[in-house]
């Protein structure tokens, strides 16, 4: 039960953490900028070193062709919730105010979000799969601190101090 219990944590996690890295960095709309590579290849552009810079040089390839293998799924579904997301901005603060539109509008994209972290997962588990052991914690390792150090900068925002990177052992 234990290890059930590791396992979907694990995958949770992975999904809220490539989730949000992903979509920012991989498959965003926005126009490339000078630091970034007219080429969509992953590699051109340095990405998989952040994301996966903690695995073996082995681990980042099969990482890559993962992430290339769902590329246009994950592009499509990311696509299809951000048009979402604004169309429920919109609902927010549309005049005359309906709630019924803004509900459904609110559910679309509740369902739409929910496909983009299932084809987030399903990416993830298929490079999980040809990952060595040692690479899928180095994985899981480089999540936890992530998410560790954004709990500390938020934790130093809410107190109105600066945000400072944590310090590691």
């Amino acid at each position: 039960m234990r290890t059930l219990t590791i396992i979907l944590f694990a995958s949770l996690a992975a999904n809220v953490f490539l989730g949000g890295f992903v979509a920012g960095r991989l498959v965003g709309d926005a126009a490339p900028s000078a630091t970034r590579v007219e080429h969509h290849g992953w590699a051109d552009r340095g990405d998989h070193r952040r994301l996966a810079g903690a695995l073996s040089e082995e681990g980042r390839e099969v990482f890559r062709q993962a992430f290339n293998a769902h590329r246009e799924e994950i592009k499509s579904s990311h696509r299809e919730a951000r048009r979402l997301r604004r169309a429920y901005a919109e609902t927010l603060v549309a005049d005359p105010w309906d709630r019924a539109r803004a509900e459904a509008a609110l559910a679309a994209l509740q369902e739409a979000e929910a496909d983009y972290a299932r084809t987030m997962g399903r990416m993830l588990l298929d490079a999980m799969e040809k990952l060595s052991l040692k690479d899928r914690q180095a994985m899981i390792d480089k999540m936890a601190k992530k998410r560790h150090m954004k709990r500390l900068m938020r934790e130093r925002a809410e107190d109105g101090a600066p945000p400072r990177p944590p310090q590691y052992d």
